[in-house]
C-alpha cells in the first residue's frame, strides 16, 4: 500500500515563464546568475496545472507577484518532485521554492524573511475510522493532542512521506514514536491519501486544511463523512519562506525578495483565503495579524 504525502513545496508560474521538461530524467539547469527556476510540484491547490483555474493556485499567484517585482531575473518553472528539489538545492543550482523551515534544510539553503503563516497540518479521519480514535483516546469531540494520539495508538494506520516536514513540533513528535506506529511510508498525491482514508485503508491522515477543502469539492465528498481533529499541542499555523541554495547566488535572490516594497507578505495574504472555509479565514487572519499587523489592519469581527 504505497501512500504518499506530497510535500509543501510552494512555487508557481506566470504566462511569461518558461517551463522546464517534466521528464523524470534530470534536465540541465542553467547557472546563468540572471535565471531563477521556481520548482513547481504537482500539489493542488498551491499549483494548478490544468483546467479553468490553471496557474491560479495560491503558489502560482505568489510566484507571479515575485516575478513582477523582480524584473532583473529571468523566471522559469521546473516541474519536479520533492527529492529532485532538495537535490538541486544541495548542489547549489539556480532553484528556489517556498518551504517550511527545518534545521536540516538550513544547512544548505538561505531563507527569506517570513512570507506568511499558513494553516498547518491537522488530523483527518473518516466516519468509518473515527471509532478508533474514540477507542484509543477516550476522545469524544473537539481538540486532541498529537503526542497522546501517537503514544496511545500503536496500531493506528497513517501515512508519512520520508524526508518531508510537517512542521518542527510535529516532526519531533513523529520522531519519538516512529518505530511503534503502523506507518505507511511512500510517495503519492494528496488526493490518493484522501481516497484511501475514505475507503478505510488508512485510519487518519495528516493534511493541510486548505488541501482537504479543495479535494472535498473536487471529489464531492460529504463534509459530514470527514472529521477534522484540531491538534491542541502543536501550532495551528506554520511560517513559510522563500528558500534558495546556500551560495552567493541564493543569498542575492533572498536579499532581493526581502527588499520588495511593500512587503511581499502583504500582497499574497488573500491567496490562501480562497481555499479556506469562513471560520478558518477568521482564525487565519487573526494569526497573521499578530505577525503582520500592517498587512492585516482591520479588526476581525467574529
Amino acid at each position: 500500500m504505497a501512500a504518499l504525502l506530497c510535500v509543501l513545496l510552494h512555487t508557481g508560474s506566470t504566462q511569461a515563464v518558461t517551463e522546464a521538461s517534466t521528464s523524470e530524467a534530470p534536465q540541465p539547469i542553467s547557472q546563468d546568475a540572471k535565471i531563477i527556476y521556481w520548482v513547481k510540484p504537482a500539489f493542488e491547490p498551491l499549483y494548478i496545472a490544468a483546467g479553468p483555474l490553471r496557474d491560479r493556485g495560491a503558489g502560482d499567484l505568489v510566484i507571479a507577484d515575485l516575478e513582477r517585482h523582480l524584473p532583473q531575473y529571468d523566471h522559469r518553472v521546473m516541474r519536479a518532485n520533492y527529492i529532485r528539489l532538495m537535490g538541486e538545492l544541495r548542489r547549489g543550482h539556480n532553484v528556489c521554492a517556498i518551504l517550511h523551515y527545518t534545521p536540516e534544510r538550513e544547512t544548505y539553503t538561505h531563507y527569506s524573511d517570513m512570507l506568511l503563516l499558513i494553516p498547518s497540518y491537522q488530523i483527518y479521519s473518516s466516519v468509518g475510522s473515527i471509532d478508533k480514535l474514540k477507542h484509543h483516546q477516550g476522545w469524544l469531540e473537539g481538540n486532541l493532542g498529537f503526542e497522546p494520539l501517537l503514544a496511545n495508538s500503536p496500531k493506528l494506520r497513517m501515512a508519512l512521506t520520508p524526508g518531508h516536514s510537517y512542521g518542527k513540533e510535529r516532526d519531533n513528535i513523529i520522531g519519538r514514536y516512529r518505530e511503534q506506529l503502523n506507518i505507511v511510508r511512500g510517495y503519492a498525491g494528496h488526493e490518493t491519501l484522501l481516497k484511501m482514508l475514505m475507503a478505510m485503508r488508512l485510519d487518519v491522515i495528516l493534511e493541510l486544511p486548505w488541501v482537504i477543502n479543495h479535494y472535498q469539492k473536487q471529489f464531492g465528498i460529504d463534509p459530514a463523512q470527514l472529521h477534522k481533529v484540531t491538534l491542541n499541542d502543536v501550532p495551528a499555523f506554520e511560517p513559510v519562506y522563500i528558500v534558495c541554495p546556500k551560495n552567493p547566488w541564493g543569498k542575492a535572490v533572498v536579499t532581493a525578495v526581502n527588499g520588495i516594497e511593500p512587503s511581499i507578505s502583504g500582497m499574497v495574504r488573500h491567496y490562501i483565503e480562497d481555499w479556506l472555509k469562513p471560520e478558518e479565514i477568521i482564525e487565519y487572519r487573526k494569526a497573521n495579524s499578530i505577525i503582520f499587523p500592517e498587512s492585516f489592519p482591520d479588526t476581525i469581527q467574529e
